[in-house]
């Protein structure tokens, strides 16, 4: 069970793995986001090394390779409500509270599993002008995700190719508006971690 607290009108499943490009800037303040968001380093991958002082010689043995990180939501949609589901739906006042399910679209095949799992709540922006031009986020008056483990550039349809259905592009969740009548502006959007551990949907990320 996720921890989030609204509806998602399109989620964005970002997993890092095991080769590509670097991982994705990840923030909790949108303040810091805009100002960090070109400072992030790319994880090449860790070594595990022996050496032998009396042979004079080091052996390593790779225990990670590159991280990079990709949209798996053409792997759980669709069909709709099988891998990615809806587990509660509760409406108060402008509020909406939902809990999402994910179910590992690969069942069995634990080398494919994700590291940082979580779920972009893409959505509409109206604030700018914060270090870059080009960070919009949403405002008070927009659809937004209220409690964020922290905030993603990552496969927002204003800068990422849209709807080409692979793991490198904006895709539209079957359960939400699709892009082409919401017009999605936020560059800068909210997330939510998927974790099994996790069961207070405002709980701290370390427990």
């Amino acid at each position: 069970m996720n921890r989030i607290i609204i509806i998602m009108l399109v989620l964005g499943i970002a997993a890092l793995g095991c080769s590509g490009t670097g991982p994705a800037p990840t923030f909790s303040d949108p303040i810091t986001a805009a100002s960090e968001t070109a400072q992030y380093h790319a994880l090449w991958g860790y070594w595990s090394g022996v050496i032998d002082p009396d042979a004079e010689t080091i052996e390593f043995t790779q225990m990670r390779t590159t991280e990079f990180h990709l949209n798996a939501l053409p792997f759980l949609e669709p069909p709709p409500l099988l891998n990615l589901t809806l587990e509660s739906l509760e409406f108060n006042g402008d509020i909406i509270e939902a809990d999402i399910g994910l179910r590992h679209p690969f069942l069995g095949l634990t080398e494919f599993t994700g590291f940082d799992v979580c779920g972009i709540f893409i959505s509409n922006g109206s604030v700018s002008g914060l270090s870059d031009p080009d960070l919009v986020m949403p405002g008070e008056d927009n659809t937004r995700l209220l409690n964020p483990d922290g905030y993603s550039r990552w496969w927002n349809p204003a800068e990422f190719p849209i709807n080409t259905g692979t793991i490198f592009s904006y895709n539209d969740g079957l359960l939400g508006a699709p892009d082409s009548f919401a017009d999605f502006s936020a560059t800068l959007n909210g997330y939510k971690y998927f974790c099994d551990d996790i069961t207070d949907p405002d709980g701290p990320l370390d427990t």
